[in-house]
């Protein structure tokens, strides 16, 4: 039997037992992760609420035509360097500069809402991605994202106790 078949045939794990200390930490990591939804929604639901405060603060209309060109940017870099008709070695090299400074940008502008939050964490990841298959890199950039996303949501005041 090929092996994709046995793993579709694989049994569930069983429930644990009510009362059981297994039990008790699979249901509180059920309730962090919908506390963690509910306040997401929170949030989403005070973007909405206050469309003046979104639409007219010129500060928050610069941050936000900051994030789109540092965005835009980013995907313009990533497309090139993902070329399918391929680079010499000049060009890689030109083309994978273009592209960390682009990450670079994303991570340190601001995010002004929390769609912007997911945008870079879908940086971090990609990121995150390459260094699974090509190593560690030597600006510690995972790092510097993890700490730029974490100042957004606390900045957003997603994750805070209501």
């Amino acid at each position: 039997m090929p092996n994709a078949t046995v793993r579709a045939n694989a049994r569930p794990m069983p429930k644990p037992k009510p009362g059981s200390a297994a039990s008790i930490r699979r249901g509180t990591a059920d309730l962090k992760s919908s506390v963690a939804l509910l306040k997401a929604a929170e949030v989403v639901e005070r973007e909405l609420a206050d469309p003046k405060a979104v639409s007219d603060d010129p500060e928050r209309l610069a941050n936000d035509a900051a994030f789109d060109r540092a965005y835009s940017r980013w995907l313009a870099a990533l497309a090139k360097w993902h070329n399918p008709d391929g680079m010499d070695d000049e060009t890689a090299k030109k083309r994978g500069e273009e592209l960390k400074n682009a990450e670079r940008e994303v991570v340190f502008t601001p995010a002004t809402e929390s769609d912007r939050v997911w945008e870079k964490i879908h940086v971090l990841s990609l990121c995150l991605d390459e260094e699974s298959t090509l190593g560690p890199r030597a600006d510690h950039f995972s790092l510097l994202a993890l700490a730029a996303i974490k100042a957004d949501l606390l900045r957003l005041g997603i994750g805070r106790e209501a």
